[in-house]
């Protein structure tokens, strides 16, 4: 697997390299913000970022060169990155995060059958018994988590708690369901509050797994 360069590390002439910060290249957030990496790290260090909060980062972004709110986050997480004040797959508490995206030659309505299917559900929450997706459900899991459905919508959204016997607080699961056309849509699943990284790099490949699959099923 090739190793992925970080703002730490140089590369010819002693230079620092800002190729990729996380998992966001230095194209993508030219392309999106009208300035590299390089830029924005210069430009924030200038400024002198590297002692506030994320938070006064992300307003800083917002009044000083109005980013959209996607990218005040993105461009605030990606400073932090480079300049050491927080890993990779961390978010703003110091906890981690996974996300998992696959595209669905379904539309909407057919993705959404297909992962509320018995076959579809045994690929990414894999019950022990069957159960209806509904707010105030619990479950268990084959792979040893439990939780409970918090909120559903419709062919859209569904967030529940996720939570291993040993740890002391649950984490949350969101799956997300975004029609693109009237034979495609995205799927993306979202897991926050996740307590270290080892964890972290378990659960990714768990739904990242699952994604692969139900991809493969709809096919």
């Amino acid at each position: 697997m090739a190793k992925t360069l970080k703002y730490a590390e140089v590369i010819s002439g002693g230079e620092r390299n800002y190729q990729k910060v996380g998992k966001v290249s230095s194209e993508s957030v030219k392309k999106h913000t009208k300035k590299d990496w390089k830029t924005w790290v210069q430009l924030l260090e200038k400024a002198g970022a590297t002692r506030w909060t994320y938070q006064e980062i992300v307003s800083f972004l917002k009044t000083k060169y109005r980013l959209t709110p996607w990218w005040q986050q993105g461009v605030a997480m990606g400073f932090e990155i480079a300049t050491g004040r927080r890993k990779a797959g961390q978010d703003a508490r110091g906890k981690y995060m996974v996300t998992a995206t696959k595209s669905l030659p379904l539309g909407g309505k057919a993705a959404w059958k297909l992962l509320l299917s018995t076959a579809g559900m045994e690929l990414w929450l894999r019950p022990l018994s069957p159960l209806k997706v509904k707010p105030k459900t619990g479950f268990e899991t084959v792979d040893g988590f439990f939780g409970e459905i918090r909120t559903v919508a419709v062919n859209r959204r569904v967030r529940m708690s996720w939570q291993d016997p040993l740890w002391e607080k649950p984490t949350i699961v969101e799956l997300l369901l975004v029609a693109k056309a009237a034979k495609k849509s995205i799927l993306v699943f979202n897991h926050t509050g996740i307590h270290d990284a080892d964890t972290r790099e378990a659960l990714r490949l768990r739904w990242r797994e699952a994604v692969d699959g139900l991809a493969e099923l709809a096919d």
